[in-house]
């Protein structure tokens, strides 16, 4: 059975070319580009087995996000990734789950 994938990012580009990616390797992938987008489907109740969260979404970054998965009852792995090179991320602030 494929593995579920959801892809939350603002960046087209880079939205599609993951959706593109994970589907021809027989993932079935979700894609959101903000928080409300992302919040919308998931409270339909669709929830993956793997999000894909990019760190700087505009209204919100994506260690507070998983926060925000976490303080919803929502624990599921989240892999964060940015095309924006930053020193200044710390992965010690990601929360565990």
């Amino acid at each position: 059975m494929a593995k579920n994938i959801f892809i939350i990012d603002d960046d087209e580009e880079i939205l599609n070319l993951l959706q593109f990616g994970l589907s021809r390797a027989d993932f079935n992938v979700k894609v959101a580009k903000n928080y409300q987008e992302a919040f919308t489907t998931i409270q339909k109740g669709e929830l993956p087995d793997l999000f894909i969260v990019d760190y700087y979404l505009p209204e919100i970054d994506g260690i507070a996000l998983s926060r925000e998965f976490l303080s919803k009852g929502i624990k599921r792995p989240v892999f964060l990734f940015t095309a924006v090179g930053n020193d200044s991320i710390n992965i010690s602030d990601c929360p565990e789950n």
